[in-house]
């Protein structure tokens, strides 16, 4: 496989013209095909000769925040030419291979792990395309290669039908939610620093390898659960910031749509709070912790707290979360 870095245009020809594929396209989507690529790049001479993608070309995130998520790699499967960007590079193949056999080869463990050890950085990770071409990989004959990847996809597409009912399902908590969690009629108002203690967390340096102590970041939270998958590591740290079941995690520092996402402590995952999050411990004498996370994530909750942060730094200052809030005794 040869590989190439990205296209990095003046931001005057963006928004017409030829597909371009970011990282974004590569994380969010099973495969990569024409239509589902969000943005679009006016090209010049050359480019396209240069940067253009066909179908069975593998994409690889070259940048990244972290060291685990550096070189994720996805696969285009459209006959349409697309463009990619400079924070990606282009792999295109020297010999014949099933493509979405590569795409599920490279999401391995045995492959990340790989790629993993050519990235570099200290803030910020990358990978190259020297590091990129030393990746040895075993691969069966093409015959293979396509068995196992229809056997992954039938997989992927049982996984995506019980996905979209756990949406519908999801969509109507978020109903009854509206409904059950908006009554006032009975309920005490409640400053929300009254029902639960507020605190930050641990702004200490964190570390690109794994250490016993293991801490929250803003993509933990990301999918409104703890991801354990997405965390930081971090020397050593006090007792007092580990995380107990019970807790919330809210986003108060992020871009404006993700403020005010929330995740709850539903098990102990040896978690500790790191920065960028604020963590909420309910007062159980007072509201049941998880009554209090579902009343947060109502869309009223959500609307306030994007309202009142500030909209230059996008965070939100420990006063303003302290909002007014209605809730039912615990007795009830």
């Amino acid at each position: 496989m040869s590989f190439k870095n990205g296209m990095n245009p003046d931001a005057k020809r963006f928004g017409r013209g030829t597909k371009f594929i970011s990282v974004m396209d590569i994380l969010n989507n099973q495969f990569i095909c024409y239509d589902n690529i969000r943005a679009s790049v006016e090209v010049v001479d050359g480019d396209i000769e240069t940067y253009g993608v066909n179908y069975g070309d593998i994409l690889f995130q070259r940048s990244s925040e972290t060291l685990e998520d550096v070189g994720q790699a996805n696969v285009y499967l459209d006959s349409k030419p697309a463009v990619f960007g400079g924070f990606v590079i282009r792999g295109k193949s020297k010999s014949n291979y099933y493509p979405m056999f590569f795409r599920y080869l490279l999401a391995s463990p045995t492959a990340r792990k790989k790629i993993i050890v050519k990235g570099a950085g200290a803030q910020h990770f990358n990978i190259g395309q020297d590091g990129l071409s030393k990746v040895c990989l075993n691969i069966p004959s093409i015959q293979e290669q396509e068995k196992i990847a229809k056997l992954f996809e039938c997989i992927d597409t049982r996984i995506a039908t019980q996905n979209k009912i756990i949406e519908k399902l999801q969509s109507l908590i978020k109903g009854l939610s509206q409904q059950l969690l908006s009554s006032e009629n009975d309920w005490i108002l409640y400053r929300l620093d009254d029902l639960a203690q507020i605190k930050s967390g641990y702004s200490g340096t964190q570390v690109s390898y794994q250490t016993p102590y293991k801490v929250s970041r803003i993509e933990t939270i990301s999918k409104h659960c703890i991801d354990i998958q997405r965390i930081g590591y971090v020397e050593c740290i006090p007792e007092s910031y580990r995380l107990n079941v019970g807790n919330i995690l809210f986003s108060n520092i992020n871009s404006i749509q993700y403020i005010g996402n929330t995740a709850y402590l539903d098990k102990d995952y040896g978690l500790y709070h790191g920065m960028n999050l604020l963590r909420i411990i309910p007062n159980t004498t007072i509201v049941r912790p998880r009554f209090l996370h579902l009343l947060l994530c109502t869309d009223w909750a959500i609307n306030h707290f994007q309202t009142i942060c500030n909209k230059a730094g996008t965070f939100i200052k420990y006063y303003k979360i302290s909002q007014l809030i209605h809730t039912q005794s615990i007795a009830n």
